[in-house]
């Protein structure tokens, strides 16, 4: 399930008679630094003073395209490879960024799952063209059409993912600390199963916005408590639905109107009520994607 990787090997030794597309003083713009820098089939290499960085797409570098993601072993084989292509053993280089993903196959068009999640605690969620973000500095919880950016960016497509609606989801972490995971890491069960329960875990942690179910009318409703839930329905209809309630609690929040522990409050109070029988149902779009997300974790553990 890797696909994304950046890491650097403290090293000595010079890369560039491997690679191609060779820049010798190639200038980032970013910090400012001079680099040399060249390609290894897709994987960017920079040389430093210091060492080397690798960055780039470990699946693509490994089947020649990105719409596959690599198992544990598969991961073992892309690291040795690049090793052996690079003439310098790379397994002990520190890894600080790791995409983990798969691709689901699912039954509607990917920007229709989208409505399905409100927000997620700690994460800011904020959409790019079709692309959904729950993100932080240090992480980021991604969603988008695996088969549009095929076709913006011109990227083959494999024939198990041809005429599909393809989801892709992905859990990035952006920040990992030095000497925290190296690259041998990626392939010990130990490691990979800890980036499966995190990748299930983040998916799991996004608040869901429910479906309404059908109701008899209001006047077969018997007690009090029915028609306050069949007040609150309606309410939240009227405005465009339970997310942008939320979006109304943040909103306040911002302005000061509220506080942050009562809008968590609110939202808390919320969750139960969307947990009632009574007026809401699971929405069977959430049903699906779970058990998609489900499924994948329990295929790639080791």
């Amino acid at each position: 399930m890797y696909c994304t990787i950046e890491a650097f090997l403290e090293t000595n030794e010079s890369v560039l008679s491997s690679l191609s597309n060779v820049q010798i003083n190639y200038i980032d713009a970013y910090t400012g630094c001079m680099y040399e820098k060249g390609k290894l089939d897709g994987l960017e290499i920079k040389k430093t003073s210091r060492g080397i960085k690798l960055k780039g797409s470990l699946a693509k570098y490994y089947f020649g395209n990105n719409f596959q993601t690599l198992s544990i072993d598969q991961t073992k084989e892309a690291i040795e490879k690049i090793s052996d292509s690079l003439h310098i053993d790379v397994s002990g280089a520190n890894v600080f960024r790791i995409d983990f993903a798969t691709n689901l196959i699912v039954s509607e068009p990917p920007q229709n799952y989208y409505s399905l999640f409100a927000d997620a605690s700690r994460l800011n969620k904020s959409q790019q063209g079709t692309t959904q973000y729950f993100s932080n500095k240090q992480r980021a919880i991604v969603f988008y059409d695996k088969c549009n950016e095929a076709k913006a960016h011109n990227i083959y497509k494999p024939d198990e993912f041809k005429n599909k609606n393809v989801l892709r989801y992905e859990h990035r972490l952006k920040r990992i600390k030095q000497n925290q995971i190296a690259l041998l890491d990626l392939y010990s069960k130990k490691t990979f199963n800890w980036l499966i329960d995190e990748w299930l875990n983040q998916y799991y942690s996004i608040r869901r916005v429910p479906r309404f179910r059908i109701k008899k009318e209001v006047k077969e409703m018997i007690n009090l408590k029915a028609f306050e839930l069949q007040g609150w329905k309606l309410f939240i209809q009227h405005i465009g639905g339970i997310e942008s309630f939320y979006s109304m609690l943040d909103d306040e929040e911002r302005r000061g109107t509220i506080s942050k522990q009562n809008k968590h409050y609110y939202k808390k109070k919320f969750d139960k009520l969307f947990d009632s029988p009574e007026i809401f149902e699971p929405n069977p779009l959430i049903k699906e994607l779970d058990e998609k997300v489900n499924q994948a974790a329990e295929r790639y553990r080791c």
